[in-house]
């Protein structure tokens, strides 16, 4: 059976059936790319508050030092 054989509401199903799908498969891959994204962000945030305390203890160090 060919595309052209088939009535107009059959074929304007099958372009908004094959539009839902791309549609779906770009949102899960959007989702995906987000969902990795706050893992980094995540991540990253913690090594910083790692570093920043690592500062402040250095600091604080460094005036009981001169204490």
């Amino acid at each position: 059976m060919k595309l052209a054989d088939l009535k107009i509401g059959v074929r304007l199903a099958l372009l908004g059936g094959f539009f839902f799908l791309a549609l779906a498969i770009v949102a899960l891959a959007g989702w995906r790319a987000l969902d990795n994204s706050n893992l980094r962000s995540a991540d990253a945030l913690a090594r910083a508050t790692a570093l920043n305390q690592a500062i402040d203890a250095a600091r604080s160090a460094q005036v009981e030092f001169k204490i």
